[in-house]
């Protein structure tokens, strides 16, 4: 699913993902690594690490390659607005897989909402119109 990540254990728990970046002349290093843009509700995700941040929260949230962090891009892009059944169909399908049942759909959604709550985030279901991504305390 996900989990927190601290500086200490980052190496550890993003297993295959790097690290650091290859510069421009071949050598590592974390300066070459492009700056989060932090926005919709202080959100910045970092796509060469699959980390969600907020401001103001200590350790990053690691998020699933491929499907889940598909479906987190699509809520942060969506900002307040809902995205309906149909929306969330395209990017399982977008990801390359066949349009999943409600119960699949239901459990992906109900993993990536784990995570959100680290961040006191959540994902809202409007019944009949869709998923939205805001405060927990909404």
């Amino acid at each position: 699913m996900c989990s927190a990540v601290g500086e200490d254990e980052r190496s550890e728990a993003t297993g295959d993902l790097p690290e650091v970046n290859e510069g421009r002349d071949g050598a590592r290093s974390n300066d070459d690594d492009p700056p989060i843009v932090f926005g919709y509700l202080d959100l910045g995700f970092d796509e060469a690490r699959f980390e969600l941040r907020r401001k103001g929260f200590d350790k990053p949230v690691r998020i699933k390659p491929g499907l889940q962090a598909n479906l987190l891009k699509s809520l942060l892009k969506a900002r307040d607005r809902y995205l309906s059944k149909t929306n969330i169909e395209c990017v399982w399908v977008d990801n390359g897989n066949d349009v999943p049942d409600s119960g699949r759909m239901d459990t992906e959604i109900s993993n990536l909402r784990a995570c959100m709550k680290v961040l006191e985030l959540k994902i809202a279901n409007q019944r009949g119109i869709g998923w939205r991504l805001e405060e927990s305390s909404q």
